[in-house]
């Protein structure tokens, strides 16, 4: 998702041109597979995809004859920092598929690594991307368009019937999901959170969306709120959630595929994060989020002060 301003860009300086997308298979059932997102999109045509860390010959090789086989011109590099040994590794093996024009590697020191402020904060994982596809033109990440998924009307209308039962409220987007441990907040505190919310803000319907594994959880959380809670876990596509969330006034949730699908559609984030990673490199972009960054660990983030911050959103949108 990050990278979407990079795909629209990667579409505009080959126009024409026929666009596949190299992607691992997802490392979880939370990670929604990369061809979701993007399918319908126009941003590619197809995908090639890999067992991550693969270390197998055959599944090497086999990789390597369907690219050559597809004779490509160039190749755009979009990966989040990893080690110089595995740059020039894929460097290499992109050269070893026949492609000669090669984008994007982050070689040099200031495309390798975020840039820091004075304050110690790192810079949005978005904008070092943009800053390494820059031979390919300018990367607006401030415009609209740069972030558009180009919705089907199916998609739409499939994420409106969804939301039929609690047409006429406002809606509160809500994704307790997160691809590791140390994402998770703990059901307590989103007990806590979501008894709260429903207890000051009765009018408000609580939407939670996420992986057909996060359905049971949602469900036992849920128990006894004042206000209705819709449970779409594994009921939508991403493309569909996206739909809803421009139906949404604001979301809720932890460092997730959900969090940055909705900061895209411009949907206000109250932002969960843990120690993982370190400040602001992935958190939403752009404009009006709240982000509770704790470093010793999600769990020392207070249920209070998140129902604070989401009663605080919903007054900032009116």
């Amino acid at each position: 998702m990050v990278a979407l301003p990079c795909f629209h860009a990667i579409a505009k300086a080959f126009p024409g041109s026929r666009r596949f997308l190299l992607t691992n298979e997802p490392v979880s059932v939370k990670a929604a597979p990369a061809e979701l997102i993007l399918a319908g999109s126009g941003l590619v045509d197809g995908v090639f995809s890999y067992p991550i860390r693969t270390r197998s010959p055959r599944k090497i090789g086999s990789l390597m004859a369907q690219l050559r086989a597809q004779r490509f011109d160039a190749a755009v590099y979009l990966t989040a920092p990893r080690s110089r040994l595995s740059l020039i590794r894929d460097y290499l093996f992109l050269r070893a598929c026949g492609i000669g024009s090669i984008h994007g590697v982050p070689f040099n020191r200031d495309d390798y690594s975020n840039r820091r402020d004075p304050d110690g904060y790192c810079e949005y994982e978005a904008i070092r991307l943009s800053r390494c596809i820059r031979s390919l033109g300018p990367v607006d990440l401030e415009v609209r368009s740069s972030w558009d998924l180009q919705l089907t009307v199916d998609e739409i209308s499939a994420a409106d019937r969804a939301l039929q039962p609690v047409q006429g409220r406002t809606l509160l987007a809500v994704n307790i999901g997160g691809k590791l441990p140390v994402q998770d907040w703990g059901d307590a505190n989103w007990r806590a959170t979501l008894q709260d919310v429903s207890a000051k803000l009765p009018r408000l319907a609580i939407v939670c969306v996420g992986s057909a594994d996060e359905r049971a959880r949602i469900a036992r959380l849920a128990q006894d709120l004042a206000s209705p809670l819709l449970n779409l876990c594994g009921k939508l596509t991403p493309r569909e959630t996206a739909a809803v969330f421009d139906r949404s006034t604001l979301f809720l949730g932890h460092d997730s595929g959900p969090m940055h699908l909705a900061a895209s559609r411009q949907t206000r984030c109250v932002a969960l994060f843990g120690s993982n990673n370190p400040p602001r490199i992935w958190h939403p972009y752009g404009s009006g989020h709240i982000v509770f960054h704790e470093h010793s660990g999600i769990a020392g983030i207070r249920p209070d002060a998140v129902v604070e911050a989401v009663e605080r959103q919903l007054r900032a949108t009116g």
